[in-house]
């Protein structure tokens, strides 16, 4: 089961009974483990050695010979390192030399990285948590956002408090717009690249959720090294739908009602389409005793639907009961 069903639904009950749950589902995965891969906010994390393999890069050190003189690591390693930055749109190598990529993002991350000391501050978990606070957040607001603990949090914001990256109000913390303009421009447009790009995808996909292990998106090409989910799979479940674009999930494997009902509703959260609300409502209704121990809100407000409640920018129940006679639905 994927780690980012715990990242969207949250069980009723008490907590541990949700972590007895996570490690149950997931024996193989230490249960420390599942908050590093769990992420609402699109943004895959940066290493402090990668972030030092794009300054060496940055200060022009243009071949692997040269960044192994200032940084003493394998050298394997190292390589390695280059290759997630090429793919990740921070380098390029032409002729066995690297240069900073023509991307907005990576030539502002460039004008950042004159201050060296901004490493410390953006590597691993920093961009993230930076990004998730272009808006005033409380600590649990952030921790809830990034998927990560808000020990961690706490950490982080006392770590940058000598940079005067953060302004706190109210017990809430924002990205410091007047010491830090130029950091707020890259977050803004790594977030934009990381929102509609990524390597295991076709060029022009729309994504709508991802992890370092995971992603949920969709595209016109037809793919065979990825899985169908969502309503490009409701076909499996005598919900016939046609749709402009396929609806796919990676690693490529087998997949569940439960993990299709997640890719749905990350889905329908960025679209908001009232099409795609009906039929998230039809494949939730029919499977709803399966179901019944999961919460979030777009299911809550279907419940209430159900119930006779009328939600604004939902489809209405008359309107869910006339396409669930379509699909021999009882309701």
């Amino acid at each position: 089961m994927s780690a980012y069903l715990y990242e969207i639904f949250n069980l009723r009950g008490n907590q541990r009974k949700l972590d007895l749950y996570l490690v149950l589902a997931n024996k193989n995965i230490l249960k420390t483990e599942l908050f590093i891969y769990n992420s609402v906010i699109n943004i895959l994390m940066v290493t402090k050695t990668q972030l030092l393999v794009f300054y060496e890069v940055c200060q022009g050190n243009d071949r692997l010979s040269k960044i192994l003189e200032n940084i003493k690591m394998n050298k394997t390693h190292i390589s390695e390192m280059i290759g997630i930055l090429i793919r990740e749109k921070l380098i390029t190598k032409n002729k066995q030399k690297l240069s900073v990529s023509e991307y907005p993002f990576a030539l502002k991350l460039q004008k950042l990285l004159v201050n060296k000391n901004l490493i410390e501050i953006l590597s691993n978990s920093g961009i993230k948590i930076l990004t998730t606070a272009l808006d005033k957040k409380t600590i649990t607001e952030i921790a809830t956002e990034t998927g990560l603990k808000e020990i961690t949090i706490k950490k982080f914001i006392r770590k940058a408090q000598g940079s005067s990256i953060f302004i706190k109000e109210n017990k809430k913390y924002i990205v410091n717009n007047f010491v830090w303009p130029d950091l707020i421009d890259f977050l803004k447009e790594y977030k934009s690249f990381q929102d509609n790009y990524d390597y295991r995808v076709p060029v022009g996909s729309t994504i709508y959720f991802k992890n370092e292990k995971e992603i949920v998106f969709s595209t016109k090409e037809k793919l065979d090294d990825a899985t169908l989910t969502s309503f490009s799979s409701f076909k499996d479940y005598n919900l016939l739908i046609y749709t402009l674009e396929n609806f796919y999930y990676l690693p490529k494997k087998q997949i569940t009602k439960l993990e299709i009902l997640a890719h749905t509703l990350a889905i329908v959260e960025k679209t908001k389409e009232f099409r795609d609300k009906m039929y998230l409502a039809l494949f939730y209704y029919k499977y709803k005793d399966e179901f019944k121990d999961i919460n979030h809100e777009i299911l809550d407000n279907l419940d209430k639907i159900f119930s006779g409640e009328k939600i604004e920018r939902y489809p209405p129940l008359k309107e869910i009961k006339e396409k669930a006679r379509v699909y021999d639905i009882k309701m």
